[in-house]
């Protein structure tokens, strides 16, 4: 069964997709271990301000959003932002996040 998000969350995205570029790049830096990972929105539709470090492996730091300031957005992305086809399988806040209008993180596979 595919996603049917609420109207006035689909209204919202559908606003945000017309005044956004596509594949626009962020980037995530950690407050501990310093290191940055680089995203790329693959759908359109809200991302947090804080993540767990993804950076170095066992750093437990939170990395914190650039807000998309990326001078050069043709930058080659490792995580992508994308809106999961289906709610199965989802915890139940990341189930709410998304019916919300909420991206999900995924690593981005080169092969």
């Amino acid at each position: 069964m595919s996603l049917q998000l609420p109207k006035d969350v689909q209204s919202f995205i559908d606003d945000h997709a017309r005044r956004t570029p596509p594949e626009r790049r962020n980037i995530y830096v950690c407050d501990i271990c310093k290191g940055h990972v680089i995203t790329r929105d693959r759908d359109y539709g809200v991302t947090p301000f804080m993540i767990g470090c993804k950076a170095t492996a066992g750093c437990e730091g939170h990395m914190r959003s650039s807000m998309y300031r990326v001078f050069d957005q043709s930058v080659a992305a490792e995580f992508e932002w994308y809106r999961p086809d289906t709610l199965d399988g989802l915890s139940d806040g990341e189930a709410t996040h998304v019916k919300m209008g909420g991206l999900l993180l995924r690593r981005i596979s080169h092969g």
